[in-house]
């Protein structure tokens, strides 16, 4: 995690601090103490977690008193998730951060480094699966590379040589990089219905093993059985996609599919052995998708719908499906037929035009809206969770930042991607806000160097069941991430 986003992290988590009026309240501050060591006592006792060194060169050059809060039994407890989230909440937030203020601020971001490590780096998701120095606690990776649906729907939009979109279109309507699955037409219907999740391997036409799991529930006497294809974990540029990706794309890897005919082994109890006659290779989650899919997203079907800023965007336009129209229309030469902000590719129909308004499009107005999508969905399953059960609000959440930041930014947030963190980047070098303080020309944006630090105390906050909580950082969010989008418009 880059040491700038520690910084920012630490500087907004200490305003949410109910930091002390003045110092006759230390007496709160010890019983703060005193609670969250005691959790984390109890914690280590009942586990027997090991008194290990955590993160200890931080540890190491960090002051007694906060070397006392980050011990290595408070890190393996975090780690382990044996420490109850009521208990974090008081360490990271209510123990550690006020007297942090008062006392230690010099050493506060590498403490608040070292929790940070504890409280998300260890949740079941490696280092390599980091998402531009944030760590998801689920398997995101293949959603994240949506962002290379967007690179070839970009190279495969024509220049000004080129007239044809066809290319592009089967990109955007199919996919090829995110959700990639095949649909196996069976030698002879299943004897057994065939559960969501279940393991199934076959052959590609080098003779390698393919695995995948079963897509959607296949019932007793189907013919067909749909089965995802393994995402590999490494998030190294694009590393997280499959080896076989189809779809719409031009370019295609079939290295990794299931051949035309194949032996398959399905893992239920008792084992299925079967064989398939025909494989076709589809892909379940498109730019297209999106928006095609808003309406019953954001609009009818969550709990908290209509979602509140994906209404005002269909309000203001008078369709569900306004990005996916406005991209449609864009790479057709049509107009969109807006109730309001009508844009007319009929008459301004030079490719230049039509190609930037696709591409634009599908990051900025589809993708942007989507983001936004993924944590309401990530407070509507914070506040339908069990006090010991949140994880879809956290895989939400994760979801959320994959589609932000894509996998070609790689794990550190140095790669050269086409989504939003992408587009930070890229207005903060033309309008001087990058860096730390928003005043450079160079290196990462100000507004991803802020956004990355809510969407780690959205994470926190998340684990810690605190639901209210999480609308404020969502919030924050979206006018972050509204910026790049001003800096655009004042550019063009």
């Amino acid at each position: 995690m880059p040491e700038a986003i520690i910084f920012s992290i630490f500087d907004v988590a200490e305003q949410r601090a109910e930091v002390p009026s003045s110092t006759s309240d230390e007496l709160q501050i010890k019983t703060w103490e005193v609670r969250a060591r005691s959790k984390v006592d109890v914690a280590v006792a009942r586990r027997a977690i090991p008194r290990r060194s955590c993160a200890d060169s931080h540890v190491q050059a960090a002051s007694p008193t906060i070397r006392r809060y980050t011990s290595s039994d408070y890190c393996w407890a975090l780690r382990r998730r044996s420490l109850p989230r009521a208990a974090l909440l008081t360490l990271l937030l209510r123990g550690t951060l006020p007297i942090l203020k008062f006392k230690y601020a010099s050493t506060g971001a590498r403490a608040l480094l070292l929790l940070a490590a504890c409280a998300t780096w260890g949740n079941g998701q490696e280092a390599s699966s980091a998402l531009a120095g944030y760590l998801p606690q689920s398997p995101v990776t293949d959603h994240s590379t949506i962002d290379l649906d967007q690179a070839a729907f970009e190279a495969a939009l024509p220049d000004q040589a080129q007239t044809a979109f066809d290319a592009a279109v089967s990109i955007y309507t199919l996919g090829g990089n995110s959700k990639s699955y095949a649909v196996l037409t069976l030698a002879s219907q299943l004897t057994s219905e065939v559960p969501q999740g279940t393991e199934v391997y076959g052959f590609a036409a080098n003779g390698a093993r393919v695995n995948g799991t079963v897509y959607e529930t296949a019932s007793a006497g189907a013919s067909s059985l749909e089965v995802q294809y393994i995402v590999g974990s490494t998030l190294a540029p694009g590393g997280g996609a499959t080896t076989c990706r189809v779809g719409g794309l031009v370019n295609r890897v079939t290295d990794g599919c299931f051949r035309q005919t194949t032996d398959l082994t399905i893992e239920t109890a008792p084992v299925i052995s079967t064989s398939a006659t025909a494989v076709n290779n589809l892909n379940g989650r498109t730019l297209q998708s999106f928006s095609t899919n808003a309406q019953d997203l954001m609009y009818d079907n969550c709990p908290g719908c209509p979602y509140k800023h994906y209404k005002m965007f269909y309000d203001y336009y008078g369709r569900f499906d306004y990005v996916d129209r406005w991209v449609t229309a864009a790479l057709r030469g049509e107009d969109t037929e807006f109730r309001n902000g009508n844009a007319l590719f009929t008459t301004s129909n030079d490719v230049d035009t039509r190609r930037e308004a696709a591409q634009k499009g599908t990051a900025y107005m589809g993708v942007w809206m989507y983001v936004i999508r993924e944590f309401e969905d990530a407070i509507d399953d914070c506040n339908a969770g069990t006090p010991s059960d949140n994880a879809n609000a956290a895989h939400a959440w994760d979801e959320g930042v994959a589609f932000y930041t894509g996998s070609l930014e790689g794990t550190d947030g140095t790669g050269a991607g086409t989504l939003l963190y992408a587009l930070a980047d890229k207005r903060c070098a033309e309008t001087k806000t990058c860096g730390r303080n928003g005043n450079s020309d160079s290196g990462t944006s100000k507004v991803n160097i802020d956004i990355l630090a809510q969407f780690a105390l959205g994470q926190m906050t998340i684990n810690l069941e605190e639901c209210s909580a999480v609308r404020p950082i969502l919030d924050r969010i979206v006018q972050l991430m509204t910026v790049p989008l001003v800096q655009g418009s004042l550019r063009y």
